[in-house]
């Protein structure tokens, strides 16, 4: 990108913003603040010479109503408000151009999580890619937030089979797991291969261990299964539950 090109997609940029500062009726200062960032970041962003992060949209896009597609490149939806779509409740699956009710936010789907045992799983990608609706109670990063759908019942106490949980994307290390948290497990071998799982996670007080704890009805998924890395086994703990939703089905 030439630097003539980049000063224009600049200021294209900072027009679409101020056009829905105007759209919702919102003063830059209180969109910034609303956003998380610092009361001048709108107005910054005009005089500094770069184009925004698309991060930085990212943030910006509820706020003003917007998506972070129409804000960067001018293409898709504008008024996420009168958006053509479904007209859907909280709770389902959400697809590309459906309407999102207030104080919800859009999660992504990335496959189903085995609660019983380790099992390969696979993301669901590309035109069958699903979204999962969760209150935003609390402000995430962009991208800080995932969904899987459960299977089997070594969870079913507080998960049945069925139950979308909403994670947080994590990499804790040992020592900075949180016991007594539900944790989507990754295990990986020097083949490549991945298997994954959701559990409680307990520390034994006396020696430190890490053990896997199942929350189950089922006899069949009541054991406790401790955490043995090894120079053939990683294990990663790769996002944390933070919410759920049964569905109908579940």
């Amino acid at each position: 990108m030439t630097d003539e090109t980049a000063r224009q997609h600049k200021e294209e940029v900072t027009a679409r913003i101020n056009a829905r500062l105007a759209a919702c009726r919102i003063k830059a200062a209180k969109a910034s603040k609303d956003a998380g960032f610092s009361a001048g970041l709108i107005r910054d962003l005009e005089r500094k010479g770069a184009t925004p992060k698309l991060e930085t949209l990212a943030q910006l896009a509820p706020v003003l109503r917007t998506t972070p597609e129409w804000l960067a490149f001018g293409r898709g939806v504008e008024d996420i408000d009168n958006a053509p779509g479904r007209e859907i409740s909280p709770g389902i699956f959400a697809l590309d151009g459906d309407t999102i009710p207030p104080d919800y936010t859009r999660v992504p789907v990335q496959g189903t999580l085995q609660a019983g045992v380790w099992r390969e799983e696979d993301d669901w990608t590309g035109e069958e890619a699903r979204f999962a609706l969760f209150p935003a109670r609390r402000r995430y990063a962009p991208g800080a937030l995932y969904a899987a759908e459960i299977r089997g019942s070594s969870m079913n106490k507080v998960f049945p089979a069925g139950t979308l949980v909403i994670l947080q994307h994590r990499l804790d290390r040992e020592k900075d797991l949180i016991p007594g948290q539900r944790y989507h497990v990754e295990r990986s071998k020097p083949d490549g291969t991945r298997e994954h799982t959701l559990k409680t996670v307990y520390r034994e007080p006396r020696d430190g261990s890490i053990w896997l704890v199942p929350e189950s009805t089922d006899p069949a998924h009541q054991d406790w299964i401790q955490i043995r890395t090894s120079q053939d086994l990683w294990i990663n703990y790769v996002g944390m539950v933070v919410g759920a939703i049964l569905l109908d089905n579940a």
